[in-house]
């Protein structure tokens, strides 16, 4: 291996943070030159530390992305299975637990809605516990 060679693959080994020793072994070099190459070469170093960082950042996103997707996909497929569910079935005590939860979920989905008219600004808030009234006949 050349010396110019040596020197790159010491840049990529002491980027992904091994020893001085372990890289003497791998290239054969000594350990006092190692070391004036890392004085030397520190921004090779560092360059290649920060491009081998942004590879694994991109493919945790990209990783990420996709275990976002397969749960979103899940999550609409039980959602299609709960719309057909006879909630009929459920037992009073059920059924107001249900309730309880769905009006605790809006609460939590609720947003302000904002409008805009130009020279003056306006606003107007949706207000979910307002608006909407849920009313459970009880039999």
């Amino acid at each position: 291996m050349k010396d110019k060679q040596k020197q790159e693959k010491f840049i990529e080994l002491r980027a992904k943070g091994l020893s001085f020793n372990k890289i003497a072994e791998e290239i054969d070099v000594s350990k006092p030159t190692l070391i004036k190459w890392s004085r030397d070469l520190y921004k090779e170093i560092a360059n290649f530390e920060y491009l081998e960082t942004q590879s694994l950042i991109e493919q945790y996103k990209i990783s990420r992305s996709k275990k976002i997707e397969t749960l979103t996909k899940k999550l609409s497929e039980i959602y299609s299975i709960l719309e057909e569910y006879d909630i009929k079935s459920l037992s009073l005590k059920e059924l107001i637990a249900l309730k309880d939860n769905l009006e605790n979920q809006l609460t939590t989905e609720k947003k302000s809605i904002n409008y805009f008219t130009g020279e003056t600004e306006s606003s107007f808030m949706f207000d979910i516990d307002k608006d909407i009234e849920i009313t459970i006949p009880l039999d």
